[in-house]
């Protein structure tokens, strides 16, 4: 089903963008994750939906029962972050409304992610990394292309994959959710380096 509406959001931007290049595609009743990733790769430009409300999003993007947020940690992407923090904090003990504000959140960084992906047309790693082979099936059926994803060190730890690379000769790297240029120290991605 999802191949069938990336399919024809594709002809549909196709048609729109004959008429006009400053108008875009939004889809209304789409808030999942990876169905927002395929049909943005087909070319839709924002998608929403009630998801974000009924659902609670884990830190690697895969949704879960709005009940099962006390099971998850906050990602590591609002370490730092004082508004975030702050407003957070400030929900914490409205368990529907905490649920909303860190679902809105991680939507929010997840599109930002998204549409710097797109720019780099580097989707694709990101969906089957993130979603799995099933879904790098549908990514080529969106796109009307076959494609083929190659991630060797997926099922490597984080540990395993620094050693390689100081095998390789590569010394100057790190991970980090920050995105600042020295590792914060505290999110998931620093953590795992220890």
């Amino acid at each position: 089903m999802i191949t069938t509406r990336a399919n024809l959001t594709r002809k549909i931007v196709s048609a729109i963008h004959k008429d006009s290049k400053d108008c875009n595609l939004h889809i209304l009743g789409c808030g999942n994750l990876l169905s927002f990733s395929l049909l943005a790769v087909a070319g839709a430009m924002m998608c929403d939906g009630l998801e974000w409300c009924r659902t609670f999003a884990a830190e690697n993007f895969h949704l879960h029962h709005f009940q099962h947020k006390d099971i998850f940690a906050d990602p590591g992407l609002y370490v730092g972050n004082p508004l975030v923090e702050a407003v957070i904090k400030e929900v914490q003990d409205d368990y529907a409304t905490a649920v909303a504000v860190r679902n809105l959140l991680s939507f929010q960084f997840f599109t930002r992610h998204l549409h710097s992906l797109l720019a780099k047309k580097k989707v694709h790693e990101f969906v089957s990394e993130n979603f799995g082979g099933v879904a790098e099936v549908a990514l080529s059926e969106s796109l009307g292309t076959e494609m083929k994803i190659y991630s060797p060190l997926r099922d490597l730890t984080k540990r395993e994959v620094v050693q390689l690379a100081h095998e390789k000769g590569i010394s100057s790297y790190y991970s980090c959710h920050s995105g600042t240029k020295k590792p914060c120290g505290k999110c998931i991605a620093c953590l795992e380096y220890k």
